[in-house]
């Protein structure tokens, strides 16, 4: 069963110049809600997770505030996973946190993003054994 919101695809796009110290990204995806049509969302910051935030909040789920996150990989090579532990803060102000799992550790983290939302969800059951994380819907 796949949660209520979902990044059904996404590109992400990066400028960088030398008088510059920043990277400029640019996200644009669809975000799909349970059975709705997908829409499309866009967003610019910094870095990848930056700009689908910012994405994000121009959805009806803005209130969300981005609080930390940590990554790591979760196996060997070059090719191995990353995991994401994302933080948020609901629109309530209560904690709360996600988990994304991907070879991209971009992706992990929009998915961590997700996933903590999700779980949010009032009409969304709980299920603390997060079985889905390494799945895609």
């Amino acid at each position: 069963m796949c949660a209520a919101y979902r990044l059904v695809n996404y590109k992400i796009s990066e400028e960088k110049n030398e008088q510059d110290d920043l990277t400029h990204v640019h996200f644009s995806g669809e975000l799909k809600y349970k059975g709705n049509a997908p829409v499309q969302i866009e967003g610019n910051g910094n870095g990848p997770v930056a700009a689908f935030c910012d994405a994000m909040n121009q959805t009806e789920v803005a209130s969300y505030q981005f609080v930390d996150y940590s990554e790591h990989a979760i196996s060997v090579g070059s090719d191995s996973k990353a995991i994401s532990y994302i933080h948020l803060k609901n629109p309530q102000g209560k904690d709360i946190f996600g988990i994304g799992v991907s070879h991209n550790i971009g992706y992990a983290s929009m998915k961590g993003i997700i996933c903590a939302i999700n779980r949010d969800q009032a009409d969304t059951m709980r299920d603390d054994t997060m079985p889905g994380i390494f799945e895609v819907c």
